[in-house]
C-alpha cells in the first residue's frame, strides 16, 4: 500500500466518521427522535463538523507527504548525478594533466636525444676532420721524402756521372802504355786503340 493509498483510505474512514455523524444528526434532526434541546442539536452538528474537519486536515498532510518524497527523490538522484559529473570531469582533468606530463616528458627526451644526435655528430665531424688534416699531413712528409729521396737519387746520379767524368778525363790524360798497364794490373784485355781501351777501363769501373 501506498502513501496515497493510506491518505485515501483514512479520508474514507475520516468519511465514515462523519457519515456516522451525519447519521447522527439525521436521527437527532428526525422527528420521532428529534434532540429535546436546541443545544442537543447543535453539539451533534459541531461534532460532525469536527469530525469533518480532521479528516480534511489529514488528507492534505498525507498527501503533502507523498508529494514531497518523490522531490526528495529526484533531489537525491540530482545530487548523485552531479557527484558522477564532478567525479567525471575530475578524471578527465587528471587524465588531460596525465597526457600533458607525459607529452612534456616526451618533448624533453626528444630534445635531449637531438642534442646528443648533434653531440655525436659533432665528435664525428671533428674525428673526421682531425683524420683528414692527419692524411694531409702524411701524405705531405711522404711527399717530401719522395723529393728528398728523388733529390738524393738525383744528386747520386750526379755525383756518378761527375766521378764518371773525372775518370774520363784520367784516362785520357793518360799514354797508351799507361792504359795498356792499367788493363793488365785489372786482367782486362789490352788490344784496341786508345778511345777504345779508355771505354774498356770504364765499363770495369761502372760494373
Amino acid at each position: 500500500m501506498t502513501a496515497q493509498d493510506g491518505t485515501i483510505t483514512a479520508a474514507a474512514e475520516q468519511t465514515q466518521g462523519s457519515g456516522s455523524r451525519h447519521s447522527r444528526l439525521a436521527r437527532l434532526l428526525a422527528p420521532e427522535s428529534a434532540p429535546t434541546s436546541l443545544a442537543g442539536v447543535v453539539d451533534a452538528y459541531f461534532d460532525l463538523a469536527l469530525g469533518f474537519l480532521e479528516a480534511q486536515r489529514e488528507m492534505v498532510k498525507d498527501l503533502a507527504s507523498t508529494l514531497g518524497r518523490p522531490q526528495e527523490g529526484t533531489q537525491a538522484a540530482a545530487d548523485v548525478e552531479q557527484a558522477e559529473r564532478e567525479r567525471a570531469e575530475q578524471a578527465e582533468r587528471e587524465q588531460a594533466a596525465r597526457e600533458r606530463a607525459e607529452q612534456a616528458a616526451r618533448e624533453q627526451a626528444e630534445r635531449e636525444q637531438a642534442e646528443r644526435e648533434r653531440a655525436e655528430q659533432a665528435a664525428r665531424e671533428r674525428a673526421e676532420q682531425a683524420a683528414r688534416e692527419r692524411a694531409e699531413r702524411e701524405r705531405a712528409e711522404q711527399a717530401k721524402r719522395e723529393q728528398a729521396e728523388q733529390a738524393e737519387q738525383e744528386q747520386a746520379k750526379q755525383d756518378e756521372e761527375a766521378k764518371r767524368m773525372e775518370r774520363v778525363e784520367r784516362y785520357r790524360g793518360l799514354s797508351r802504355v799507361q792504359l795498356v798497364e792499367e788493363l793488365r794490373q785489372r786482367g782486362l784485355p789490352r788490344a784496341g786503340n786508345k778511345p777504345q781501351l779508355v771505354e774498356r777501363l770504364l765499363d770495369a769501373d761502372d760494373s
